[in-house]
């Protein structure tokens, strides 16, 4: 039996979770078959500890790909929209709920990044903050700068 409460049984969950990722590299080994997996050895866990290895073991390396570029899309698309406000006079209308919203959106992606390496975090947060990071790039920026942009006129 693993300890898991320390680095040694968690890279060796990670090690099975490679393993099984690659037994089925398209489409995974199905949604829980890491964990039937694992059974199969005689061991018991819920996840492979990492947010990355888990989806790959379960739904294969496409999709998890799909979800790395999710990420890092809205983490691009969160500090692209932080750089344009940056740009413009902070006094306008909605300034400050941009900016609130894409630097919780940079902190939220960085930390499932980071978080996901040790742990499971759930996928379709990845999607939440890109939809978070589009909301603010596209919806909230432009009216902060069409609001700039009538101060000036």
């Amino acid at each position: 039996r693993w300890n898991l409460d320390n680095w040694v049984g968690r890279v060796r969950l990670f090690v099975d979770a490679w393993e099984t990722s690659w037994s089925s590299p398209l489409f995974g080994a199905h949604p829980g078959g890491f964990q039937w997996a694992l059974e199969s050895k005689g061991m018991v866990t819920v996840s492979a500890h990492n947010m990355w290895l888990n989806v790959a073991a379960d739904w294969g390396w496409p999709l998890t790909m799909v979800l790395a570029c999710a990420l890092f899309l809205a983490l691009w698309s969160s500090v692209m929209g932080l750089r344009r406000l940056s740009r413009g006079p902070r006094n306008t209308e909605g300034w400050v709920e941009a900016r609130i919203l894409l630097s919780g959106t940079v902190a939220a992606s960085v930390a499932v990044l980071v978080h996901g390496i040790g742990e499971i975090v759930p996928p379709e947060l990845v999607f939440l903050l890109l939809g978070l990071a589009t909301a603010g790039r596209y919806c909230l920026v432009p009216r902060v700068r069409a609001c700039s942009a009538d101060l000036v006129s």
